[in-house]
């Protein structure tokens, strides 16, 4: 069995909330993305910051176009 050795990248770091909703569009968009640190304990804790907050990461080579794509959404929320 063969392990990918492709590297993950934080593309996008806000609250969970957020994250997910950033995650499920780069999904749709075809993009492999997967969320971080989304423990409720990890979001939830007045350590959270040293634990780290939700990120999403995507492998490097995606790196561009998942940016371009967060980029996309928040030019049309404004």
């Amino acid at each position: 069995m063969e392990t990918d050795k492709r590297k993950l990248v934080a593309v996008f770091t806000a609250d969970l909330f957020e994250v997910e909703l950033v995650c499920n569009k780069l999904q749709a968009c075809g993009i492999p993305a997967m969320v971080q640190n989304n423990t409720l304990g990890a979001v939830m804790s007045p350590y959270s910051t040293f634990a780290g907050l939700p990120q999403v990461m995507v492998f490097q080579e995606d790196f561009e176009r998942a940016t371009a794509i967060i980029q996309e959404k928040s030019d049309n929320e404004l």
